[in-house]
Parts: C-alpha cells; sequence; structure tokens
C-alpha cells in the first residue's frame, strides 16, 4: 500500500502527540481535568480538581489536642492534588492569618488556584461543621454573603477562622483590633445580621479584661451600622418619644 505525502505527515503528528501524552503521565500530571497555568517549572503547574472533589467532607475537630493534628493533615495532604504545593503554601498562611488580612480573605481571588480552593471549601461547608456551637454561626454567615454575592466559599477563610477558635481556646486571645476591623458591608437586613455574628463571634474571643468599655464598643458599633434601615426605624423611634416627653 502507497502511503501519500500527506499520510505519512499525520502518522508523524500523531505520534507526537501521543509521545507527548506518555511524557506527561510518566510525570505524574493528568492533562484532564487538571488547571494547567504554564508558570510552574518546566513549564507545567497542576491541579488536580477531579481528585480533590472526590475527598470526604472535612469535619472541624472538637478538641485543641485533635485540632493540632487535624490541621496539619488538612494542609499537607494538598500536596497530592498540587505539584507545586503553592496549595499547601496558601492554607499553611491562612492557619496565622488575623485581624484584617483574615477579612481580605473572605473574597480573594486566588488565580488559578481559585477553583480548587472553592472545592476544598466546599469539603469544610458542611452540616457537621454548621451545627459547631462556635465556628458553625460563622460558617453559616459567610456561606449567606457568598450566595449573595455570587463568589464561592473558599478554604483559607475557613481554616482562618476555624484556627482562631483554637488558638483563642488554648490561651491565644484576640485584642479590640481584631473587632475594629470588622465592617458592615452594607445597609441590608443579611448585611446587618451578617456584621452581629462576625462582631459576637469576636468578642466572644476577647478577654474580659482586654474589652474595650461599652461607650467605645457603642461608638464604633453605631457607626458602622446606623445606615441600616432597621437601625433607623429604631432610631427614630426613640426620638419621637423622646420629643412627646418634651412636650408633655
Amino acid at each position: 500500500m502507497v502511503v501519500t505525502e500527506s499520510e505519512r505527515r499525520l502518522n508523524e503528528k500523531l505520534a507526537e502527540v501521543q509521545g507527548q501524552m506518555e511524557q506527561l503521565a510518566n510525570r505524574g500530571i493528568r492533562a484532564y481535568p487538571a488547571i494547567l497555568d504554564g508558570q510552574g517549572e518546566g513549564g507545567l503547574h497542576a491541579v488536580d480538581i477531579k481528585q480533590l472533589a472526590r475527598i470526604a467532607d472535612i469535619h472541624i475537630p472538637e478538641t485543641t489536642g485533635e485540632f493540632k493534628s487535624w490541621i496539619q493533615q488538612v494542609v499537607h495532604s494538598m500536596v497530592v492534588y498540587d505539584t507545586k504545593g503553592e496549595m499547601t503554601r496558601c492554607c499553611n498562611e491562612a492557619v496565622t492569618t488575623r485581624g484584617a488580612k483574615q477579612q481580605a480573605l473572605r473574597f480573594r481571588n486566588y488565580g488559578y488556584l481559585d477553583q480548587a480552593m472553592a472545592v476544598l471549601g466546599s469539603k469544610l461547608m458542611n452540616k457537621l461543621n454548621f451545627q459547631h456551637h462556635q465556628v458553625g454561626p460563622l460558617l453559616e454567615t459567610y456561606g449567606r454573603d457568598c450566595m449573595r454575592k455570587g463568589e464561592r466559599a473558599k478554604a483559607p477563610y475557613i481554616l482562618s477562622c476555624v484556627s482562631v477558635y483554637f488558638d483563642t481556646s488554648a490561651g491565644s486571645w484576640l485584642t479590640e483590633k481584631d473587632l475594629y476591623v470588622i465592617r458592615c458591608e452594607g445597609p441590608s437586613l443579611d448585611q446587618l445580621q451578617a456584621f452581629l455574628s462576625q462582631v459576637d463571634y469576636t468578642l466572644s474571643q476577647i478577654k474580659d479584661a482586654d474589652l474595650p468599655t461599652e461607650k467605645s464598643q457603642f461608638n464604633w458599633f453605631f457607626g458602622e451600622v446606623q445606615h441600616s434601615p432597621a437601625i433607623k426605624r429604631c432610631v427614630d423611634f426613640i426620638n419621637d418619644i423622646e420629643s412627646d416627653d418634651d412636650d408633655g
């Protein structure tokens, strides 16, 4: 059988493609459904989303002792799904992130890692974790905020919140600076409820001796929520009562 020039070139191209696929397989990198950014050492940087999505729900531990081994397992296990270890690095940094930097994690974009962080975050946003007496309400608030903004809940912020709780349980407490970085992001009732949830959680993690004075708390709190229609109605109602008393 006579092979034409075009057929010969096609066979060569097919052989070249097959060779490239074999090289990828030998290097342990799946071309699909991984995300490739082309910036890693050697030209490839992949996160295996399919395998990451198959892991079971991740449940928050009950005690500080359990947390110490739990957080190491969560953070270091990410190397199985990430060829460069960037997921491990980001999660490890989040564990010690506090204050304003922690708030910045809520809707941060992680570039090519964004989908992976959302998948990992979904494993932490489960029914059992929502029932946690301290972290649960914060997770529910975060979930509502993400739905309202059209964002996805991501693992670094969740891991940071969990680590804050267990750090304070072990004696490392928050301060009033951590309270004052919290912002009410808008006037709606949902945004007000989200703000209240974060405030309640943060206040519970500050030692009584380190709490700001009630006047300072009130001035800061009112400054954040005064534009909410619900708060305005209450203030107007109080002002009306005071006006009636003065007239009487």
